[in-house]
């Protein structure tokens, strides 16, 4: 599997459709990879939208666990005659070789393939990955960013949510519309780059300076690390361009709570309307 930098950067400097995506979609017992196992597995291999390789498997657990339906609705006797994940290590290790690999809330996936492979003895390169939830979380205003929620936002098709198959199906079509919306040709890097449109700083500095000057407050769209995009009502008391990134200094209104806002994370600063 890739793992380098250099060849990190050159995946994701390359135009979207020239790089070798691999989907996938983990069901497992429980949440905890110490102590729960993979028990469904999908992982689609994809060039220019083209499925070029799959894999969509039940896994048996290789040691005694409890598999009581859950979300997913999988039961012991569903597993009795899947193979191991022992047994599939070839043909996933094929499927992620030299692709980045893309799925929702993607560590956790990845937490639990690294310990299903030290669980069958044989070694794991963590893949580069990108991860649609997190995407979503720096580009879109909503109230929820589960896989299902971010479904219905775009009237994407989800049949059998929590099946392995049909939530790499929805985060393809997930990916497509994050792809879509981005810069042309669209790459891996302006994709995890994306917060909600391309913040263009000098303006932002522009507008809070006139801010500043005037001393009035200003409704403040901004963009937190992980979260959902807050709204403010906020007064700039300073502006400090010499940082990297630069930062508006203020306080809240009504709390006069005081803020560092990063200039390349605010999406809008604009003028209250005094009617």
């Amino acid at each position: 599997m890739v793992n380098s930098l250099s060849n990190k950067e050159q995946l994701f400097a390359a135009p979207i459709d020239e790089v070798p995506l691999a989907f996938i979609d983990l069901e497992m017992t429980g949440l905890d990879p110490a102590a729960d196992h993979v028990i469904e597995i999908c992982i689609e291999r994809v060039r220019a939208g083209v499925v070029v390789a799959a894999l969509t498997s039940l896994v048996r657990p290789s040691a005694r666990c409890v598999v009581d339906g859950g979300v997913h609705g999988l039961r012991e006797q569903d597993l009795a005659t899947a193979p191991t994940f022992a047994q599939l290590t070839m043909r996933i290790s094929s499927l992620l070789r030299g692709a980045v690999v893309v799925a929702h809330a993607v560590k956790h996936d990845i937490a639990f393939l690294q310990t299903e492979y030290q669980r069958a003895g044989q070694p794991f390169s963590p893949p580069v990955y990108v991860d649609t939830l997190a995407i979503a979380r720096r580009t879109l205003e909503r109230p929820a960013y589960g896989l299902a929620a971010l479904a219905q936002h775009f009237d994407i098709e989800n049949p059998k949510p929590h099946r392995a198959a049909n939530d790499v199906s929805v985060t393809r079509a997930l990916f497509a519309q994050l792809r879509d919306a981005c810069a042309h040709p669209p790459t891996l890097a302006a994709l995890q780059r994306r917060t909600g449109g391309q913040v263009d700083v000098a303006a932002v500095l522009a507008r809070a300076q006139q801010a500043l000057t005037d001393g009035h407050p200003r409704r403040v769209r901004y963009r937190v690390r992980g979260k959902a995009i807050q709204q403010l009502l906020f007064c700039t008391t300073a502006i400090m361009a010499n940082l990297d990134p630069p930062r508006v200094l203020g306080y809240l209104l009504p709390s006069r709570g005081r803020r560092e806002l990063r200039a390349d994370r605010i999406l809008a600063l604009e003028a209250i309307d005094p009617s």
